[in-house]
Protein backbone atom coordinates (compact mmCIF):
# COMPACT_ATOMS: atom_id res chain seq x y z
CA UNK A 1 0.00 0.00 0.00
CA UNK A 2 0.67 3.90 0.20
CA UNK A 3 0.53 6.86 2.00
CA UNK A 4 -2.83 7.44 0.10
CA UNK A 5 -4.55 4.34 -0.08
CA UNK A 6 -3.29 3.96 4.14
CA UNK A 7 -5.14 7.64 4.37
CA UNK A 8 -8.40 6.77 3.28
CA UNK A 9 -8.38 3.31 4.97
CA UNK A 10 -7.63 5.04 8.09
CA UNK A 11 -10.45 7.21 7.47
CA UNK A 12 -12.70 4.80 6.61
CA UNK A 13 -11.85 2.99 10.10
CA UNK A 14 -12.29 6.24 12.04
CA UNK A 15 -15.55 7.26 10.65
CA UNK A 16 -17.19 3.84 11.00
CA UNK A 17 -16.39 3.33 14.37
CA UNK A 18 -17.20 6.47 15.53
CA UNK A 19 -20.29 6.04 13.47
CA UNK A 20 -20.96 2.40 15.60
CA UNK A 21 -20.04 4.17 18.92
CA UNK A 22 -22.57 7.36 18.74
CA UNK A 23 -25.46 4.99 17.16
CA UNK A 24 -24.81 2.21 19.87
CA UNK A 25 -25.24 5.82 22.67
CA UNK A 26 -28.49 6.85 20.79
CA UNK A 27 -29.94 3.63 20.52
CA UNK A 28 -29.24 3.11 24.21
CA UNK A 29 -30.46 6.59 25.09
CA UNK A 30 -33.43 6.76 23.20
CA UNK A 31 -34.65 3.32 25.05
CA UNK A 32 -33.84 3.92 28.27
CA UNK A 33 -34.60 7.83 28.34
CA UNK A 34 -38.61 6.72 27.67
CA UNK A 35 -40.96 8.14 29.96
CA UNK A 36 -43.46 4.97 29.18
CA UNK A 37 -43.37 1.32 28.72
CA UNK A 38 -44.02 1.43 24.39
CA UNK A 39 -41.64 3.45 22.47
CA UNK A 40 -43.48 7.39 21.43
CA UNK A 41 -43.71 7.51 17.52
CA UNK A 42 -40.74 9.93 17.21
CA UNK A 43 -38.02 7.40 19.36
CA UNK A 44 -39.92 4.18 16.86
CA UNK A 45 -38.46 6.52 13.85
CA UNK A 46 -35.07 7.23 15.60
CA UNK A 47 -34.83 3.61 16.24
CA UNK A 48 -35.01 2.30 12.91
CA UNK A 49 -32.50 4.95 10.93
CA UNK A 50 -29.79 4.72 14.04
CA UNK A 51 -30.04 0.44 13.97
CA UNK A 52 -28.95 0.42 10.42
CA UNK A 53 -26.39 2.94 10.53
CA UNK A 54 -25.33 0.99 13.52
CA UNK A 55 -25.15 -2.66 11.33
CA UNK A 56 -23.65 -0.06 8.39
CA UNK A 57 -21.34 0.60 10.47
CA UNK A 58 -19.77 -2.54 12.12
CA UNK A 59 -20.20 -4.62 8.85
CA UNK A 60 -17.85 -1.92 7.69
CA UNK A 61 -15.74 -1.93 10.54
CA UNK A 62 -15.43 -6.08 9.30
CA UNK A 63 -14.77 -5.53 5.58
CA UNK A 64 -13.14 -2.31 5.05
CA UNK A 65 -13.74 -1.94 1.40
CA UNK A 66 -11.69 0.87 -0.56
CA UNK A 67 -12.79 1.52 -4.22
CA UNK A 68 -11.09 2.18 -7.26
CA UNK A 69 -12.27 2.57 -11.43
CA UNK A 70 -11.20 1.52 -14.27
CA UNK A 71 -11.88 0.22 -17.88
CA UNK A 72 -15.89 0.30 -16.44
CA UNK A 73 -15.17 -1.96 -14.06
CA UNK A 74 -15.57 -0.57 -9.82
CA UNK A 75 -12.77 -2.74 -8.31
CA UNK A 76 -13.55 -3.90 -4.90
CA UNK A 77 -10.31 -3.69 -2.09
CA UNK A 78 -11.25 -4.86 1.17
CA UNK A 79 -8.75 -5.12 4.03
CA UNK A 80 -11.26 -7.06 6.13
CA UNK A 81 -12.67 -10.75 7.06
CA UNK A 82 -13.31 -11.50 3.47
CA UNK A 83 -9.68 -11.91 2.92
CA UNK A 84 -10.16 -15.22 4.79
CA UNK A 85 -13.30 -16.25 3.33
CA UNK A 86 -13.72 -18.87 0.58
CA UNK A 87 -14.53 -16.86 -2.50
CA UNK A 88 -18.16 -18.42 -3.31
CA UNK A 89 -19.11 -16.45 -0.08
CA UNK A 90 -17.81 -12.71 -1.65
CA UNK A 91 -20.84 -12.18 -3.59
CA UNK A 92 -23.23 -12.60 -0.24
CA UNK A 93 -21.07 -10.44 1.91
CA UNK A 94 -21.18 -7.94 -1.05
CA UNK A 95 -24.89 -7.75 -0.88
CA UNK A 96 -25.09 -7.41 2.56
CA UNK A 97 -22.93 -4.54 2.67
CA UNK A 98 -24.64 -2.68 -0.74
CA UNK A 99 -27.83 -3.49 1.41
CA UNK A 100 -27.37 -1.67 4.39
CA UNK A 101 -25.83 1.20 2.26
CA UNK A 102 -29.25 1.55 0.28
CA UNK A 103 -31.02 1.06 3.66
CA UNK A 104 -30.08 4.67 4.51
CA UNK A 105 -30.94 6.45 1.51
CA UNK A 106 -34.46 4.11 0.64
CA UNK A 107 -35.43 4.71 4.66
CA UNK A 108 -36.06 8.21 4.04
CA UNK A 109 -39.48 8.02 2.70
CA UNK A 110 -40.37 5.54 4.54
CA UNK A 111 -39.62 7.95 7.94
CA UNK A 112 -41.43 10.65 6.06
CA UNK A 113 -44.54 9.02 5.05
CA UNK A 114 -44.79 7.70 8.43
CA UNK A 115 -44.25 10.91 10.03
CA UNK A 116 -47.21 12.20 7.83
CA UNK A 117 -49.05 9.81 9.48
CA UNK A 118 -48.46 10.69 12.64
CA UNK A 119 -49.52 14.15 11.88
CA UNK A 120 -52.54 13.31 9.72
CA UNK A 121 -54.01 10.39 11.62
CA UNK A 122 -52.41 10.02 14.84
CA UNK A 123 -54.32 6.78 16.34
CA UNK A 124 -53.42 4.64 13.39
CA UNK A 125 -49.36 5.91 13.43
CA UNK A 126 -49.40 4.47 16.98
CA UNK A 127 -49.65 1.29 16.21
CA UNK A 128 -46.43 -0.82 15.42
CA UNK A 129 -48.16 -2.38 12.39
CA UNK A 130 -48.04 1.39 10.44
CA UNK A 131 -43.99 1.73 11.11
CA UNK A 132 -43.11 -1.67 10.03
CA UNK A 133 -45.11 -2.10 6.81
CA UNK A 134 -42.90 1.39 5.88
CA UNK A 135 -40.30 0.17 6.79
CA UNK A 136 -40.34 -3.32 5.00
CA UNK A 137 -41.38 -1.55 1.80
CA UNK A 138 -37.93 -0.02 2.05
CA UNK A 139 -36.13 -2.93 3.00
CA UNK A 140 -37.37 -5.07 0.04
CA UNK A 141 -36.54 -2.08 -2.80
CA UNK A 142 -32.87 -1.87 -0.86
CA UNK A 143 -32.58 -5.75 -1.62
CA UNK A 144 -33.95 -5.76 -4.96
CA UNK A 145 -30.49 -3.31 -5.76
CA UNK A 146 -28.49 -5.48 -3.20
CA UNK A 147 -29.22 -8.77 -5.05
CA UNK A 148 -28.02 -7.06 -8.72
CA UNK A 149 -24.77 -6.16 -6.96
CA UNK A 150 -24.77 -9.70 -5.78
CA UNK A 151 -25.43 -11.57 -9.31
CA UNK A 152 -22.46 -8.85 -10.96
CA UNK A 153 -20.05 -9.88 -8.36
CA UNK A 154 -20.91 -13.90 -9.26
CA UNK A 155 -20.39 -13.27 -12.60
CA UNK A 156 -17.13 -11.89 -12.19
CA UNK A 157 -15.62 -14.21 -9.56
CA UNK A 158 -16.10 -16.98 -12.62
CA UNK A 159 -13.77 -15.72 -14.55
CA UNK A 160 -9.73 -15.54 -14.43
CA UNK A 161 -9.01 -12.95 -11.43
CA UNK A 162 -5.35 -12.43 -13.40
CA UNK A 163 -7.79 -10.76 -16.70
CA UNK A 164 -8.60 -8.03 -13.67
CA UNK A 165 -5.45 -7.44 -12.47
CA UNK A 166 -4.07 -6.63 -15.98
CA UNK A 167 -6.37 -3.70 -15.23
CA UNK A 168 -6.21 -2.74 -11.51
CA UNK A 169 -4.79 1.13 -11.09
CA UNK A 170 -1.37 0.28 -10.28
CA UNK A 171 -1.41 2.37 -7.02
CA UNK A 172 -3.42 -0.64 -5.31
CA UNK A 173 -0.49 -3.27 -6.40
CA UNK A 174 2.66 -3.44 -4.52
CA UNK A 175 5.30 -5.56 -3.30
CA UNK A 176 5.32 -8.65 -5.14
CA UNK A 177 2.32 -8.41 -7.19
CA UNK A 178 0.53 -8.50 -3.92
CA UNK A 179 -2.85 -6.53 -3.72
CA UNK A 180 -6.14 -6.23 -1.29
CA UNK A 181 -8.29 -6.72 -4.59
CA UNK A 182 -10.54 -9.37 -3.97
CA UNK A 183 -13.84 -8.66 -6.89
CA UNK A 184 -15.07 -5.88 -9.50
CA UNK A 185 -18.72 -5.10 -10.33
CA UNK A 186 -17.72 -5.26 -14.26
CA UNK A 187 -20.38 -3.27 -16.72
CA UNK A 188 -19.46 -5.11 -18.83
CA UNK A 189 -21.97 -7.56 -17.65
CA UNK A 190 -25.56 -7.35 -17.88
CA UNK A 191 -25.89 -7.96 -14.10
CA UNK A 192 -23.24 -5.10 -13.24
CA UNK A 193 -25.69 -2.63 -15.65
CA UNK A 194 -28.43 -3.50 -14.31
CA UNK A 195 -27.37 -3.04 -10.66
CA UNK A 196 -26.24 0.87 -11.53
CA UNK A 197 -29.19 1.28 -12.85
CA UNK A 198 -31.70 -0.23 -10.61
CA UNK A 199 -29.92 1.73 -7.65
CA UNK A 200 -30.14 5.02 -9.42
CA UNK A 201 -33.70 4.35 -10.08
CA UNK A 202 -34.66 3.66 -6.75
CA UNK A 203 -32.36 6.11 -5.22
CA UNK A 204 -34.54 8.74 -7.49
CA UNK A 205 -37.50 7.32 -6.23
CA UNK A 206 -36.78 7.72 -2.52
CA UNK A 207 -35.07 10.92 -3.34
CA UNK A 208 -38.65 12.19 -5.14
CA UNK A 209 -40.89 10.06 -2.10
CA UNK A 210 -38.59 11.78 0.56
CA UNK A 211 -39.21 15.64 -1.01
CA UNK A 212 -43.00 14.58 -1.45
CA UNK A 213 -44.09 13.82 2.04
CA UNK A 214 -41.49 16.40 3.39
CA UNK A 215 -44.07 18.46 2.24
CA UNK A 216 -46.94 16.87 2.98
CA UNK A 217 -45.57 17.10 6.61
CA UNK A 218 -44.91 20.49 6.67
CA UNK A 219 -48.49 21.02 5.14
CA UNK A 220 -50.05 18.97 7.63
CA UNK A 221 -48.04 20.56 10.93
CA UNK A 222 -49.56 24.08 9.75
CA UNK A 223 -52.80 23.06 10.02
CA UNK A 224 -52.90 21.34 13.04
CA UNK A 225 -50.22 23.44 14.82
CA UNK A 226 -52.89 24.84 17.08
CA UNK A 227 -54.37 22.04 18.43
CA UNK A 228 -51.50 20.05 20.33
CA UNK A 229 -49.53 20.93 23.12
CA UNK A 230 -46.58 23.07 23.60
CA UNK A 231 -44.23 19.94 24.19
CA UNK A 232 -45.52 17.88 21.34
CA UNK A 233 -45.18 20.75 19.22
CA UNK A 234 -41.47 21.38 20.41
CA UNK A 235 -40.66 17.73 19.77
CA UNK A 236 -42.02 18.27 16.20
CA UNK A 237 -39.72 21.41 15.76
CA UNK A 238 -36.82 19.19 17.32
CA UNK A 239 -37.36 16.10 14.94
CA UNK A 240 -38.01 18.40 11.98
CA UNK A 241 -34.84 19.94 12.24
CA UNK A 242 -33.29 16.65 12.91
CA UNK A 243 -34.91 14.87 10.11
CA UNK A 244 -33.98 17.40 7.47
CA UNK A 245 -30.51 17.64 8.79
CA UNK A 246 -29.89 13.96 8.04
CA UNK A 247 -31.45 13.81 4.68
CA UNK A 248 -29.26 16.56 3.76
CA UNK A 249 -26.29 15.14 5.08
CA UNK A 250 -26.87 11.84 3.17
CA UNK A 251 -27.54 13.36 -0.14
CA UNK A 252 -24.19 14.97 0.53
CA UNK A 253 -22.08 12.02 2.17
CA UNK A 254 -23.94 9.50 0.04
CA UNK A 255 -25.89 9.87 -2.55
CA UNK A 256 -23.76 12.64 -4.62
CA UNK A 257 -20.34 10.86 -4.25
CA UNK A 258 -22.34 7.51 -5.15
CA UNK A 259 -23.90 9.25 -8.30
CA UNK A 260 -20.68 10.55 -9.22
CA UNK A 261 -19.22 7.16 -8.52
CA UNK A 262 -21.59 5.22 -10.67
CA UNK A 263 -21.29 8.22 -13.66
CA UNK A 264 -16.76 7.57 -13.56
CA UNK A 265 -17.44 4.24 -13.90
CA UNK A 266 -19.87 4.29 -16.88
CA UNK A 267 -17.65 6.37 -18.90
CA UNK A 268 -14.77 4.37 -17.97
CA UNK A 269 -13.01 6.80 -16.36
CA UNK A 270 -9.05 5.48 -15.36
CA UNK A 271 -7.47 6.87 -12.20
CA UNK A 272 -5.39 5.60 -9.05
CA UNK A 273 -7.78 6.66 -6.69
CA UNK A 274 -11.10 8.38 -8.40
CA UNK A 275 -13.31 5.99 -6.07
CA UNK A 276 -11.77 6.20 -3.24
CA UNK A 277 -11.35 10.48 -3.28
CA UNK A 278 -15.21 10.08 -4.06
CA UNK A 279 -16.54 7.86 -1.45
CA UNK A 280 -14.51 8.65 1.46
CA UNK A 281 -17.44 10.98 3.17
CA UNK A 282 -19.48 7.50 3.12
CA UNK A 283 -17.41 6.71 6.14
CA UNK A 284 -18.70 9.24 8.49
CA UNK A 285 -22.70 9.19 6.56
CA UNK A 286 -23.96 7.43 10.09
CA UNK A 287 -21.74 9.25 12.80
CA UNK A 288 -23.21 12.41 11.15
CA UNK A 289 -26.36 11.35 11.97
CA UNK A 290 -26.23 10.15 15.11
CA UNK A 291 -24.67 13.37 15.60
CA UNK A 292 -27.07 15.68 14.11
CA UNK A 293 -29.76 13.74 16.51
CA UNK A 294 -28.05 14.66 19.83
CA UNK A 295 -27.18 17.78 18.61
CA UNK A 296 -30.91 18.58 17.72
CA UNK A 297 -33.28 16.24 19.74
CA UNK A 298 -32.47 18.04 23.52
CA UNK A 299 -34.20 15.56 25.63
CA UNK A 300 -31.47 13.03 24.54
CA UNK A 301 -29.00 15.00 24.26
CA UNK A 302 -29.55 16.29 27.61
CA UNK A 303 -30.26 12.38 29.10
CA UNK A 304 -27.35 11.42 27.96
CA UNK A 305 -25.14 14.27 29.36
CA UNK A 306 -26.50 13.45 32.83
CA UNK A 307 -26.10 10.16 32.54
CA UNK A 308 -22.12 10.41 31.79
CA UNK A 309 -21.97 13.28 34.53
CA UNK A 310 -21.23 15.59 32.33
CA UNK A 311 -24.22 18.00 33.41
CA UNK A 312 -26.19 18.96 36.44
CA UNK A 313 -29.62 17.15 36.84
CA UNK A 314 -32.03 18.75 39.40
CA UNK A 315 -34.36 16.50 41.09
CA UNK A 316 -37.64 18.39 42.61
CA UNK A 317 -38.57 16.41 46.52
CA UNK A 318 -41.29 17.57 48.14
CA UNK A 319 -41.14 17.53 52.58
CA UNK A 320 -44.04 17.49 55.25
CA UNK A 321 -43.10 21.03 55.88
CA UNK A 322 -43.99 22.43 52.71
CA UNK A 323 -40.32 23.32 51.32
CA UNK A 324 -38.94 22.55 48.23
CA UNK A 325 -35.72 20.51 48.65
CA UNK A 326 -34.19 21.01 44.78
CA UNK A 327 -30.91 18.28 44.54
CA UNK A 328 -28.38 19.55 42.40
CA UNK A 329 -26.52 16.40 40.81
CA UNK A 330 -23.33 17.49 39.72
CA UNK A 331 -19.77 16.46 38.46
CA UNK A 332 -17.66 15.90 41.98
CA UNK A 333 -16.78 18.38 43.66
CA UNK A 334 -19.77 20.83 43.02
CA UNK A 335 -21.79 21.93 45.05
CA UNK A 336 -25.02 19.31 46.02
CA UNK A 337 -27.80 21.17 47.48
CA UNK A 338 -30.02 24.13 47.10
CA UNK A 339 -32.82 24.34 49.42
CA UNK A 340 -36.01 27.18 49.55
CA UNK A 341 -39.58 27.57 51.10
CA UNK A 342 -42.69 27.98 49.48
Amino acid sequence: MNAISDFFWINDLVGSFLGFALNTLLIITVVCSKKKRRLDPYARMIIVMSLNDLLFCAFELGIQHLLCVAEYKMFVNAHGFEQHIPTWLLPYTFLIHDFLLMNCLSLLPAIYCYRYELMSSPGRAEEWRSILSKVGIALFSSLICAVFGMLAVRKMLTRDKNMYMETLPSAWIFGDNQTFFLYAVDLMDWEGLSWIFTTSIISAISLSLTTYYAWKSYSAANMKLSFISARTKSLQKQFTKSILAQTIAIILLENVPAGVLFTGTYFGFNSNFYGTLIMWPLSWVSAAGAGITFYFMKDYRNWLLQALHLRQKTVVRWNTTSKVSLDVITRPGANSTLSGST
